[in-house]
């Protein structure tokens, strides 16, 4: 026990501090709550069955990938142009007309990455409404109760619109990533004379290696010594943004999912709930293994929540009694 007035003065605030965050929370949920889930359960006597994981489907993980992949396309859209710029880019006026091709391929793919930002906030709201119907659903087999009238988008609004905000970022970020994979593609073909086309590059290996000993090429390879061309630079750093496209949008319905769900039982006054780990995952983390069947509750909740982390498919199994 701290005997130092300092230490006790410390912990004393440190104490009122926590007492503040959960007084805090508990008027959070308050205010969230809009009907009393586990009061209608008792006095209808209904018996509670196991809970089902909301679980969203490939479909609508590819339809918001599919949003973000629209940024990529416009992207690989413009891999002719590049290449021919490159290509014509010998000489001081020819550089230039690279950097203006550059210029120019980032305009046109920057108003694509407006409009797929746009477009974020439908994806988010079709989203909602497809857990929404979830919800009812998994409430009604789990305990007979059917709250479709009780529940609604204004539930959710906080999450839908915090959703579609970091979805917008991400939209943003995914454009800027892809434009920087395009640039260093270009400026590191040029530091080593990259032939611009596939063509190019078996022209040169049926060339043959150099006649003079001393000549080495700037890169080695596979195909005697000639590096990758520009096509095939710009086209893997294409391949490398759809992958990530594909992989933000699993994850980000997924964490839509887990967290319309935390609010919609909280709306529905159920403050505990039981952890589950989503298995089968590849790399699954060892903390959310141990979680597995711990119960929880809003003022005593785990370090992070179900589906928060990266490529998280835990999911919340809320306690009705």
């Amino acid at each position: 026990m701290a005997t130092n007035p300092d230490q006790l003065q410390q912990e004393a605030e440190q104490r009122r501090q926590r007492e503040a965050e959960v007084a805090a929370l508990a008027l959070l949920l308050l205010s969230r709550k809009r009907y009393d889930l586990p009061a209608l359960i008792a006095s209808r006597k209904a018996r509670i069955r196991p809970f089902r994981r909301i679980s969203p489907s490939g479909v609508m993980a590819g339809d918001l990938a599919r949003v973000y992949l629209r940024i990529v396309d416009a992207w690989r859209a413009e891999q002719p142009g590049l290449v021919a710029a490159y290509a014509a880019s010998q000489g001081i006026a020819g550089r230039d007309g690279l950097i203006r091709a550059m210029e120019e391929a980032s305009a046109r793919t920057e108003r694509a990455a407006s409009i797929a930002r746009r477009q974020m906030a439908d994806e988010i709201e079709r989203i909602e409404r497809w857990h929404r119907a979830q919800w009812v659903s998994r409430v009604k087999s789990a305990t007979g109760l059917d709250v479709a009238l009780l529940t609604n988008a204004s539930d959710v609004a906080p999450e839908v619109t915090t959703a579609a905000a970091w979805n917008e970022q991400l939209a943003g970020d995914v454009h800027a990533q892809t434009k920087a994979r395009i640039i260093t593609a270009l400026l590191s073909g040029a530091a080593v004379a990259a032939p611009a086309t596939r063509a190019a590059v078996k022209a040169q290996a049926l060339e043959g290696p150099p006649s003079d000993p001393d000549e080495q090429p700037a890169e080695t390879g596979a195909d005697v010594g000639t590096p990758p061309s520009i096509e095939e630079r710009i086209e893997d750093a294409v391949n490398k943004a759809r992958r990530r496209a594909k992989n933000i949008g699993t994850d980000q319905v997924e964490k839509t999912s887990a967290s319309l769900t935390r609010a919609r039982r909280q709306s529905a006054g159920v403050t505990s709930w039981r952890w589950r780990h989503y298995d089968p995952q590849p790399n699954p983390r060892i903390e959310h293994i141990r979680r597995d069947g711990r119960i929880y509750s809003d003022n005593r909740p785990p370090p992070t929540q179900c589906g928060e982390e990266p490529y998280c498919k835990c999911w919340e199994e809320p306690i009705f009694r």
